[in-house]
């Protein structure tokens, strides 16, 4: 049976099925010739015509390169050729000139012919204009870009500018996910409350997108003005998973919110409940163990009407740090969430303050900051938001 080359070019069109079958496809289809320097086009049908404007004559004889441009991909070209020396298939979209100047995107798909005993005989070639899909392609990231950009300029002008408060010290870090499609709801929140006390609040609005990063700014300015009616951790969050579902929100949310009462000794109360929300943890003065504020714990907003909300308190020394953070700083695809709080643990217990006459005015917080979020995601690309909020008490003097 003739070979594929002998059908294709050796055989008169009249008679040949395989060549008129190829000529009146709207595929483009080329042939080109290993053996000859440069490895010419040898054949191309009229569907090549019909994209590039090059009629048989002025294409046969000629490497396929000719269709490149001052805009075309060179790594992608580059990727073709080392495909034909290496007589492997491939397949790249590459930008290229008609021949009226006008460009377009061409999907070229090339493979080696080989012959009965394995040797290489042809490439042929298929192109096919997809300058319709890559300009859409194209339009689709352009609409994710500007949307991760609104909604991380809400998210950003929602974050508050830390208060100035006696024998406190409050260090924040936001960072957004690297996947410029994805934006999400993380969030914290610093009030400074009647009486001296603090309200410290943290949270995540499920979803990646700006509907999440609106839901996030309606919950943190309610959550802002029930806490400034003076009622406990948990009534707040009982009355913001109302308004959640009173609203009907199509977002769920977790949320962990404390009021931080300072107390003569330089240390404090610290009381909270959690809604979803990970673990605080926190650490005494000097390193050493650190506990996960993991009581009070209930069901994240927006799922079920579950009333009233635990809360809880627990004592702080002087000297103490204590860490909100979001899922984004502890997991990560293919590591356990437990494992990721654990090392987010020891960063803190390994965390030396300095001497308490520098603490104010050098808490050493930054650092401390800057060192969880580096290492949260392992130098792998960051999947999420990560929200970080530190607070540290004064050591005693």
């Amino acid at each position: 049976m003739p070979g594929l080359a002998e059908r294709l070019v050796g055989a008169a069109p009249a008679d040949d099925l395989y060549l008129r079958a190829l000529q009146s496809t709207d595929v483009s289809f080329t042939i080109a010739d290993p053996h000859q320097p440069d490895t010419p086009l040898i054949w191309v049908n009229g569907a090549f015509t019909r994209i590039t404007g090059y009629p048989f004559a002025e294409a046969v004889g000629r490497n396929c390169r000719f269709l490149q441009g001052p805009r075309s991909d060179r790594a992608a070209a580059a990727r073709l050729g080392e495909a034909q020396r290496e007589c492997r298939p491939t397949r790249v979209e590459i930008l290229n000139y008609r021949k009226d100047g006008g460009t377009f995107w061409n999907e070229i798909a090339i493979a080696p012919v080989f012959d009965g005993a394995g040797r290489l005989t042809h490439f042929v070639g298929v192109q096919d204009d997809v300058t319709a899909r890559v300009e859409a392609r194209a339009e689709r990231e352009e609409l994710y870009g500007r949307a991760h950009a609104v909604a991380e300029m809400l998210q950003r002008s929602l974050l508050p500018e830390m208060p100035t408060v006696p024998g406190l010290t409050f260090v924040a870090r936001y960072l957004p996910a690297s996947d410029t499609a994805r934006v999400g709801g993380d969030w914290y929140d610093v009030l400074s409350l009647p009486d001296g006390r603090v309200g410290l609040a943290i949270g995540d609005v499920m979803g990646h997108d700006l509907p999440a990063a609106a839901a996030m700014a309606q919950l943190r300015s309610t959550l802002r003005a029930y806490a400034w009616e003076l009622v406990g951790p948990g009534e707040v969050l009982e009355r913001l998973d109302r308004l959640a579902q009173g609203l009907a929100m199509d977002s769920f949310a977790t949320v962990f919110y404390a009021i931080l009462e300072p107390n003569t000794s330089g240390g404090a109360t610290l009381s909270y409940a959690n809604a979803g929300h990970l673990p605080p943890l926190l650490c005494a003065a000097g390193g050493g163990p650190v506990h996960r504020l993991s009581d009070a714990h209930s069901l994240l907003l927006g799922v079920s009407d579950i009333g009233a909300r635990d809360e809880a308190s627990v004592a702080l020394p002087p000297g103490s740090t204590l860490l909100l953070y979001t899922d984004g700083l502890v997991e990560q695809r293919g590591r356990d969430v437990e494992d990721g709080i654990d090392r987010a643990a020891a960063l803190l217990a390994g965390h030396t303050p300095p001497p308490a006459s520098r603490q104010v005015a050098d808490s050493g917080l930054e650092g401390l900051a800057d060192t969880l979020t580096s290492q949260a995601t392992g130098g792998e690309p960051q999947q999420d938001d990560i929200a970080v909020l530190l607070v540290r008490l004064a050591g005693a003097a």
